[in-house]
């Protein structure tokens, strides 16, 4: 059997079974009840006005009504056409088997009508615009040219002028039908002046938004006239007689009295074969697949792991999803495979699939993350670097992921602006304003989808809409609990109210999208991927370890891990549906995250007698930042990432791209559409922490400080961490002016200083070396005295008079020995009150040993400088019951090895003693600090090279 014909017979079963058929009834259909045709009542009229000359039918039949007038006119209609005097014959009945949700008819007689009464079904009757309004039921036969009944027939030319004045609602309705179901033509020839008028229309009014219609035919279409309706939008549905006999074996056709013609009959069986067709056909699957997700890609996009209901059990001995697509050891594919290996098999494909649009073939397959069935590879990466030319415009959350709020904020306002289609695209805006943290603007756009899509009959996407209602109920709840204006409980019960599982069992929609939905309000799939990223992780974990321990794998984990990510990240985000905001998704991402970080952290090893070494990944690509940055919280990013003692990441090329995107669109960014903040400071954050841990040379920095700046000195939103602020800065050298900025943002609180000193400390060290004063200093009045616990770091940045003006503050002020010799010591000025040093020494009670060592070590320099002889007495006093300043004060000859502290040997070196003695406890001392996340990796190399 012709592949072509039989896609095209199962994609009007398909639209069949779920709801979405509409039949277009022509004359062909009422001329087997008996009824004469078109041309013969044209003739008719024509020999009684005697006017053999015209060959126009439409100016005939006006000739007739202007010389008869309006009733004579609908009087010989009638009789010609037989009104009243024929019935249904098994076409109709045929008909009203394929449950048409509607059916469109040019014909004036009531034949269907009489069927719809004989098989008690339940239809409103369109015979003109009023009727519309009051449709009784969701079905309706639609009269598009008038009925007898109503005596509003259209058949001279001036019906046809005047059409659109007269019949102004059916013809919209009509072409929301055209828009948005599969519309199958029964009863029309080729040369039918009806179906000409009709799809010449649709294609100027709907170009390519019409959905491709097909037309059954009993006359075998040659090329020219196939392609003529192809390119109109239109498949034309033609069976070889051995084509019937396979379809309907042993099934034989009722025999009708009334039909007398073999097109009449032929086109009876046809409609049979729609029934029959997957029963006894054998099913070309890539034409299956193909025409099953296009009935529905206008409502959903990406069916997640309910693609395998696609495919037939028998084509997928097994079902293993993978990074690159699916493994099914089908012997379809595999035998496609073969096929299109050859350029003359490539070229027999195509010829045999006229029914499939190989660009929106890709399109299907990227969105549903399959780029490879079994061997046949579907995206390649040409596809992927031409990836714009098959989706014209991006979603809203493309830009989102990007921190490009330019683009974003200029999506949004064309979204808000856009007319509600009642396809998927209309879940974009609700969809981002839920990333975005505005849930009740989400809620009130689903709440205007819904009666449109149900209206429409659009049940997949009224279900999308209504699980995202419940899915974000919550954050409405969050988000309006202060808000007096919005009964936000009335809302909540509402939402509560709603059976998702009830409404989904009543909904006729296909068994791929039920499934897909039935997995969501089970948490059944993303459950399984939480399972399945946990023990991978687990894999991970062990494989490190065994690494660790000098042993070689060679396994896919890593690569697994990030696909089943990706999977799940990209059906969410591809249907617009809320399913990355629950317990099993966090999980997902963080199992991903700890994954890729075990994998990074695992040593290169390999077995000299085998050429490979451990998988690992040594590089972190785009996707991997990806799920750092926007799916997790930062702490948790911290931890993991201490916990597996990473101090630096190295990124691939198109990781650093990503990352020097996200930095120049942030730093060009002025309207932050953030309903909820939270979000943003969170990415802003993973941002900045993973940036401070980067150590790739082709990173552009540049714009580092422009963002915190902008977003914690101005906006006042973001809380930066104080570490991550320090290694930034350890990293990356601001420009005096961004210097000056951050301090003066330190200095406008508290708190803030307390925890920044490090930062203030980094920032002063900056400036002095560029020579640069600070001058935004609040006058010295309005501080107290605990302000000088952080004044002082920026005394070597003062001006003189400045330096004068705080002096006597700094010298009353600072309570902790630390801080004062850190003052003293470092701007090399003098004790001016011998008695408040004394004081201070007296009461040191250190906090923690290096706290204990830095003291010491800074007062063993005074002890050495004359310049500060006159607190060498006190200095000895201390150091006599001090083990600590003892060591400082002679570190070659000190023999208590005993008694010292890593601290100590740390504050040695930090302080540039080249000398240090190299003896055996030292070493030891050394050797089990070296470890330590907390010192730097500078101070470590040091450290290796005394060792």
């Amino acid at each position: 059997m012709d592949n072509h014909q039989l896609s095209n017979l199962v994609h009007i079963q398909q639209a069949s079974k779920q709801g979405r058929l509409v039949i277009f009834v022509g004359a062909g259909v009422s001329a087997n009840s008996g009824v004469p045709t078109w041309s013969q009542l044209i003739n008719e009229m024509k020999l009684e006005c005697n006017i053999e000359y015209e060959t126009d039918g439409l100016k005939i039949a006006q000739y007739y009504k202007d010389l008869r007038g309006d009733k004579e006119y609908m009087d010989k209609v009638k009789e010609i056409l037989k009104y009243n005097n024929v019935i249904p014959n098994s076409i109709h009945k045929a008909i009203l088997s394929l449950n048409p949700c509607h059916i469109i008819t040019t014909n004036y007689d009531n034949l269907l009508e009489q069927e719809i009464s004989n098989e008690y079904k339940q239809f409103t009757i369109i015979r003109e615009d009023k009727d519309i309004p009051n449709m009784a039921y969701p079905n309706s036969l639609v009269k598009m040219h008038g009925d007898f009944d109503s005596d509003n027939i259209v058949l001279t030319e001036k019906d046809y002028y005047d059409y659109h004045k007269n019949f102004p609602l059916i013809r919209s309705f009509v072409l929301s039908l055209f828009a948005s179901k599969l519309v199958l033509f029964v009863g029309f020839s080729f040369s039918d002046l009806n179906l000409k008028l009709i799809i010449n229309e649709l294609q100027s009014l709907l170009s390519n938004k019409m959905q491709r219609a097909y037309l059954i035919t009993d006359d075998k279409p040659d090329y020219p006239t196939q392609n003529y309706f192809k390119q109109k939008g239109i498949n034309i549905v033609y069976l070889e007689e051995s084509d019937i006999n396979k379809i309907l074996i042993n099934n034989n056709c009722p025999t009708d009295s009334i039909i007398n013609s073999t097109k009449g009959k032929n086109l009876a069986i046809i409609l049979q074969c729609i029934h029959k067709v997957k029963k006894n056909a054998d099913f070309d699957l890539v034409s299956t697949i193909y025409q099953k997700i296009k009935l529905n890609s206008d409502e959903i996009s990406s069916f997640g792991d309910a693609f395998k209901y696609f495919i037939p059990e028998q084509e997928r001995p097994c079902w293993n999803p993978h990074s690159s697509g699916l493994q099914l050891n089908s012997p379809f594919f595999q035998g496609l495979a073969k096929q299109l290996k050859s350029y003359a098999g490539k070229k027999k494909f195509i010829l045999e699939h006229q029914d499939i649009d190989l660009k929106e073939l890709r399109k299907i397959a990227y969105c549903n993350y399959i780029y490879e069935i079994d061997d046949i590879k579907i995206i390649d990466s040409k596809f992927l670097y031409n990836i714009n030319r098959y989706f014209l415009s991006f979603s809203a959350s493309t830009y989102l992921y990007k921190f490009d709020y330019i683009s974003l904020n200029k999506r949004l306002k064309e979204l808000s602006s856009k007319e509600l289609a009642c396809d998927i695209n209309d879940l974009e805006y609700p969809f981002t304003l839920y990333q975005l943290g505005d849930y009740y603007g989400a809620y009130n756009i689903y709440n205007q989808i819904l009666p449109l899509a149900w209206r429409s009959q659009k049940y997949i996407l009224y279900f999308a809409c209504l699980y995202n209602i419940w899915a974000i109920r919550n954050g409405i709840a969050n988000q309006m609990c202060f808000d007096k204006k919005v009964d936000y409980k009335s809302i909540l019960d509402k939402i509560n109210n709603i059976q998702l599982n009830e409404v989904l069992s009543r909904l006729t929609i296909g068994e791929e999208a039920r499934k897909v939905f039935q997995s969501l309000l089970s948490f059944n799939s993303i459950g399984s991927r939480s399972i399945e990223t946990e023990k991978l992780k687990e894999e991970l974990h062990k494989q490190r370890k065994s690494a660790e321990k000098g042993g070689c794998s060679l396994n896919s984990n890593i690569i697994s891990l990030l696909a089943k990510f990706e999977r799940e990240f990209q059906f969410c985000h591809n249907n617009f549906l809320v399913c990355d905001n629950n317990m099993y998704y966090d999980s997902v991402c963080k199992n991903t995250i700890i994954g890729v970080l075990n994998s990074y952290a695992t040593p290169n090893t390999s077995f000299k007698s085998m050429p490979f070494s451990a998988s690992k990944i040594n590089q972190l690509n785009g996707l991997c930042i990806h799920a750092m940055v926007f799916c997790i919280e930062c702490d948790e990013l911290k931890n993991i990432f201490n916990q597996y003692d990473i101090d630096s990441i190295e990124l691939d090329e198109e990781a650093i791209r990503l990352i020097n995107t996200y930095t120049e669109n942030l730093s060009k960014a002025d309207n932050i559409p953030f309903t909820n903040y939270d979000k943003f400071n969170r990415y802003v954050k993973n941002l900045l922490f993973i940036i401070s841990r980067i150590e790739n040379p082709n990173f552009i920095h540049q714009s580092i400080y422009k963002i915190i700046i902008k977003y914690w000195c101005q906006i006042l939103e973001l809380s930066i961490d104080e570490k991550i602020l320090h290694s930034l800065l350890q990293k990356y050298e601001p420009t005096s002016e961004e210097s000056i900025e951050l301090i003066d943002f330190i200095f406008q609180d508290q708190e803030t200083q307390k925890r920044f000193d490090s930062c203030i400390r980094k920032l002063t060290y900056y400036l002095d070396k560029a020579a640069v004063k600070y001058t935004n200093l609040k006058p010295i009045n309005s501080y107290d005295d605990d302000a000088a616990e952080y004044l002082y770091l920026l005394y070597p940045i003062l001006e003189k008079d400045t330096q004068k003006e705080i002096y006597p503050l700094l010298q009353n002020g600072l309570k902790k020995l630390s801080s004062y010799l850190d003052w003293i010591v470092i701007n090399k000025l003098p004790v001016t009150s011998t008695s408040q040093f004394e004081i201070l020494i007296n009461t040191f009670n250190p906090i923690n040993e290096y706290d204990n060592s830095f003291c010491c070590n800074m007062l063993s320099n005074m002890r050495i400088d004359n310049s500060y002889s006159n607190c060498h007495f006190i200095i000895d006093q201390f150091s006599q019951n001090c083990e600590c300043m003892k060591f400082f004060l002679n570190k070659i000859s000190y023999t208590q090895y005993s008694n010292v502290c890593f601290e100590w040997i740390l504050n040695s070196w930090k302080d540039g003693d080249i000398n240090f003695p190299n003896n055996e406890t030292y070493r030891k001392l050394v050797k089990s600090h070296l470890y330590d996340k907390n010192l730097s990796k500078k101070l470590k190399e040091k450290l290796i090279d005394w060792l």
